[in-house]
């Protein structure tokens, strides 16, 4: 199974979390960092590469943080990979130099188009069935006590 970079799986993750909760705005980076163990200065990084990209926005003051530009429906995963991670803009280069370069151009294409074809909003989706089914497990085995 191919495992994506932790850069990605960062940036993934803390974007998943700013969809669940844009009903009570703005997610700020210390709040993320808390909840998934990753540190504020990978996330500040991975911020300033998804502002960059038009992916987030942020607000500054009390209550500020990053909420998503654009719907989660139409951020891809690829969206977010590409934005955060220059190696993926680097093995281009390098593949085209590569006597098997017409093998690793194809990989890389298949693996962009099935990024592509998941969204940041399915993700979201899931991960709300999932909360919710855990939630009333817990609800049950409380009631069944």
């Amino acid at each position: 199974m191919l495992r994506l970079r932790s850069k990605i799986a960062f940036a993934v993750t803390a974007m998943i979390e700013i969809a669940l909760k844009h009903q009570q705005g703005p997610v700020s980076i210390s709040k993320i960092s808390e909840r998934h163990k990753i540190s504020i200065t990978s996330l500040e990084e991975i911020f300033s590469k998804l502002l960059g990209q038009q992916l987030v926005k942020s607000t500054r003051g009390p209550g500020g943080g990053y909420s998503l530009r654009l719907n989660a429906d139409d951020i891809s995963l690829a969206d977010i990979a590409l934005a955060v991670d220059d190696a993926l803009h680097q093995d281009d280069h390098w593949i085209s130099r590569s006597m098997q370069s017409e093998i690793w151009a194809e990989f890389n294409n298949q693996v962009l188009k099935q990024l592509r074809a998941i969204s940041l909003g399915q993700l979201v989706r899931e991960q709300s069935m999932q909360l919710n089914a855990e939630m009333q497990a817990q609800e049950i085995g409380a009631f069944q006590s």
